[in-house]
């Protein structure tokens, strides 16, 4: 028998995450598990630098943990319905997005890791690279990536369902 203690969703704050949340999300409602969700704040050299030129005298450290406030932030906002928020840890951490998952998926012991894919093809994948990929290769427990929004799923035992739109 399959069990699921502890689901571990990685997040980029984007919308297809938040699709990879409702998954998470039923999955441990269904399984009675915590979920931890985890976004990995990256900073991005260019972007820093553009913002701190705005208001000269910042310094970057000024800018990364702006940076990192708006994600904590956005991360805090994100609907973890079916489940309460005693049932889910929120965690930001920096770094590069598959180590820090991967890092945190073996620290947790996480049963299963949800993510989600941009499934990203051709130059943009060779340039671009694809986290998810890194995951699924190196993860601790297994991983489902949440890629089609269009998918609508519902359990056998009951009327819940998991739907993009």
């Amino acid at each position: 028998m399959i069990r699921l203690n502890t689901i571990l969703v990685a997040t980029d704050l984007s919308p297809l995450s938040e699709i990879a949340v409702r998954h998470g999300c039923e999955l441990a409602k269904q399984f009675g598990a915590r979920v931890h969700l985890l976004t990995v704040v990256v900073y991005p050299f260019t972007d820093f630098a553009k913002e701190c030129q705005k208001d000269y005298g910042r310094s970057i450290d000024d800018c990364e943990a702006e940076h990192f406030a708006a994600a904590e932030k956005q991360l805090s906002e994100i609907n973890i319905s079916p489940l309460d928020e005693s049932q889910v840890t929120r965690c930001a951490v920096k770094g590069f997005p598959a180590e820090q998952i991967r890092q945190y998926a073996e620290t947790k012991q996480a049963d299963l890791l949800v993510l989600g894919t941009h499934g990203l093809t051709g130059l943009k994948h060779v340039f671009m690279g694809s986290v998810a990929e890194m995951i699924v290769r190196t993860a601790p427990c297994p991983v489902l990536t949440v890629r089609d929004p269009k998918h609508q799923y519902v359990s056998a035992n009951t009327a819940t369902s998991i739907s993009a739109q």
